[in-house]
């Protein structure tokens, strides 16, 4: 039989030294974790770092919901490359059309609210309007929940791209998703929240909270906080409310709408409010811990901790913010 070099196709031979060199390397490489005690020893030492490395990382994701209350160095500004799913934003409505919201969120970020990103009830009317010829008398559109300057609170549901390559944030506003950490024994009256109407009832409307087990009531009377005032509370509405009375261990809860007395409402220490349930356009009360030429640094709520960047600060009243001023 013939030998390999005679049957190479180019009628070369097959060389053994860079072969034998390949080996050599390699065992070189293999040896650098086997023979050198010195070097062993070594790495036994940096397996030990690495050890307590990665068990310092584990013990920061772990207390990954901790580390969002401790002092920061430098306040900063929310920038889109920040934005997850999940987000609770205060937000403002700056352009109503058929089917969808445009929503101004905080340091120039803009979203976008879908019909059908409202709430369930409103959403079971929209499927049924879609599903018949003629017009449903409940049916409202989103210019009649809706109004311009109107503030929400709302949850980033989903980001998408768009063909140009931008950053989309679609936004929701059902309370399901907003009030989502909200459980029935947390709930406490003078707490400020937020819902869409779920039913008009002859002696007052139904809202829609998120909280599962819980029914909310809007006394007739109550209703005061319409965005005009000739209008009527209408089903998917969404309504900013302070809680008047938790009955039944937080089945039953008794709501006001009345603007002077949410506007006056203040978030306290007595509510339970954490880093879980904690809302965004809360109004808190709270002390000035340092002051730096891009925000403040804030105490609030007995333990937390926040910033105000420069784009929420007072135009011109940067001189009048000190240490220890609430």
């Amino acid at each position: 039989m013939a030998s390999v070099e005679e049957d190479f196709p180019r009628g070369g031979t097959i060389r053994k030294t860079p072969e034998s060199k390949i080996v050599v390397e390699r065992s070189k490489v293999d040896n650098l974790f086997q023979s050198d005690e010195q070097t062993t020893k070594k790495r036994k030492g940096a397996t030990k770092d690495d050890g307590k490395k990665s068990k310092k990382q584990k013990t920061d994701e772990k207390e990954g919901g901790l580390t969002l209350n401790t002092a920061a160095k430098n306040v900063e500004i929310l920038h889109v490359k920040n934005v997850r799913e999940g987000m609770l934003f205060l937000g403002c409505v700056k352009e109503v059309t058929d089917f969808e919201v445009t929503v101004s969120l905080p340091c120039g970020l803009q979203g976008f609210l879908s019909i059908r990103n409202i709430c369930d009830s409103y959403t079971k009317l929209l499927s049924e309007q879609l599903d018949s010829d003629l017009e449903t008398e409940d049916f409202s559109s989103l210019s009649q929940i809706f109004s311009l300057g109107q503030l929400v609170r709302c949850v980033v549901s989903k980001l998408d791209i768009t063909k140009g390559g931008s950053l989309s944030i679609q936004l929701s506003v059902n309370p399901k998703l907003v009030n989502k950490s909200l459980t029935s024994s947390s709930l406490k009256a003078g707490m400020v929240l937020s819902g869409c109407v779920e039913s008009v009832e002859d002696h007052g409307t139904i809202i829609d909270i998120g909280v599962s087990g819980t029914k909310a009531f809007l006394p007739q009377d109550a209703a005061r906080s319409k965005p005009r005032e000739s209008d009527e509370l209408k089903v998917g509405q969404y309504v900013t409310f302070r809680v008047e009375e938790v009955k039944n261990g937080g089945r039953v809860v008794w709501l006001s709408s009345d603007l002077s007395t949410v506007a006056q409402a203040c978030a306290d220490t007595k509510h339970g409010w954490n880093l879980t349930n904690l809302l965004p356009g809360l109004r808190i009360k709270a002390t000035i811990k340092k002051v730096t030429k891009h925000g403040l640094h804030l105490d609030f709520l007995s333990s937390f901790s926040g910033q105000v960047d420069f784009l929420h600060m007072e135009a011109g009243q940067e001189s009048t913010y000190r240490e220890g001023l609430q």
